[in-house]
């Protein structure tokens, strides 16, 4: 029977209530439903590249976001599809999640590894068990690190597992249940392949059912991604070097529940830095009769240095039309102005913002808005409409 003890230090519940502080004030912040859907977008391009990335895919970020945009990038078949697989998975755990009748099955885990590795070249037994013994290895070294339970004793450690999973959730945190979930997904490791990347979408798929979705706009994996090191010993302390040790889930869940905080923290500040600058921006706009998307188009640029015709259509919804005409409005009143040529030009600050908040931002707005002002921009250009695509850009090595 599969009867984690599940460790309460003073680390991971100064966490646990960091997180439901967090997610309590992100829930009050207001957030324009444009900025919503781009900061979801964001997060997705985040999850698929860094929990791709764990598991050795080498496209970067930006070759990932133009991937999912339907750009064709340079890269191996296995790798873009895999990308394109995790993308997919993410939807398939965000339409299951909105059906709480639907319970946590072994049926669901393994639709989920078929979705991961299906099409991938050179996978095989796709969302079915392993039929042998497989290891988890060190990728520099060659070395064992870790064998997972015999592929005889698979079925019924699932079965138990996923028994466990269907009670916990009546007095767990989901923050606990998703971090044991994962642990233990990873430690069985049941498939041939797809293990790490189907133990982190079950994570995140009881985290959305436990409350925790939060409209869909952060990423856990993204600091799990930027912290490989510290993620793969997490989970050495605690498994051991075989399956069927007594783990201790005290090192994992500790690791777990501060990736958590951290990120909701990094969403948060980020949120609380939007609604500042968007409050200030939409004071300084209506000073000039500006429409909230060309005010929207000038706090596009504080925070990201450029906009581009395409940028600002995808961030606002209007047309192609409206968005030249906006643009150009705001060229002409000297708030943008054009750098560079060709398809390499964009639109960045141009003198106007930087007299205005001089004379009247507060002193936190100035500080941020001239860090953007005092960019280097060359190739200064005429007032012409700048249309720029955006550029934003038998052993098993999937450890976890």
């Amino acid at each position: 029977m599969f009867e984690p003890r599940i460790p309460f230090t003073s680390s991971i519940t100064g966490d646990l209530q960091r997180i439901e502080s967090i997610r309590n004030l992100i829930n009050l912040i207001p957030i324009m439903p444009h900025w919503e859907s781009e900061l979801r977008r964001t997060a997705l391009i985040n999850t698929v590249h860094y929990s791709t990335k764990i598991e050795g895919n080498i496209l970067n970020r930006e070759g990932v976001e133009r991937l999912l945009a339907g750009h064709r990038v340079a890269g191996s078949e296995k790798d873009k599809q895999e990308v394109a697989n995790l993308k997919q998975v993410m939807d398939f755990v965000h339409d299951i999640s909105l059906d709480p009748s639907l319970p946590l099955s072994e049926r669901l885990i393994k639709q989920i590894n078929t979705y991961v590795l299906r099409d991938v070249p050179g996978a095989s037994n796709i969302g079915d068990y392993r039929t042998g013994q497989n290891y988890i290895v060190d990728n520099k070294t060659g070395t064992v690190i870790f064998t997972p339970p015999p592929f005889m004793d698979v079925p019924k450690s699932m079965g138990e597992f996923v028994e466990w999973l269907n009670q916990s959730k009546l007095g767990l945190s989901p923050i606990l249940q998703a971090g044991v979930a994962h642990l233990e997904m990873v430690a069985i490791h049941p498939f041939w392949d797809g293990n790490g990347r189907t133990a982190r979408a079950l994570a995140t798929l009881i985290l959305y059912r436990g409350g925790y979705e939060l409209r869909r706009l952060f990423s856990w994996e993204e600091y799990v991604g930027t912290h490989i090191e510290t993620y793969h010993q997490a989970i050495k302390k605690s498994c051991g070097d075989r399956y069927g040790d007594k783990y201790d889930l005290t090192p994992w869940l500790e690791y777990f529940c501060s990736t958590m905080a951290n990120s909701l923290e990094k969403l948060r500040n980020h949120l609380e830095e939007r609604k500042k600058y968007w409050d200030e921006g939409y004071t300084l706009g209506t000073k000039f009769s500006l429409k909230p998307h060309q005010i929207q188009a000038l706090y596009y640029v504080f925070h990201f240095g450029d906009v581009t015709t395409s940028t600002y259509i995808q961030a606002t919804g209007v047309s192609r039309a409206t968005a030249v005409r906006h643009l150009a409005k705001l060229v002409n009143m000297g708030f943008l102005k054009v750098s560079g040529k060709g398809r390499a030009a964009k639109y960045v600050l141009g003198p106007v913002p930087k007299t205005i908040i001089e004379e009247e931002g507060d002193a936190e707005y100035r500080k941020g808005v001239s860090a953007q002002l005092h960019r280097e921009n060359k190739n200064i250009g005429s007032p012409e409409v700048v249309d720029s695509n955006p550029t934003p850009a038998t052993k098993d090595n999937d450890e976890g």
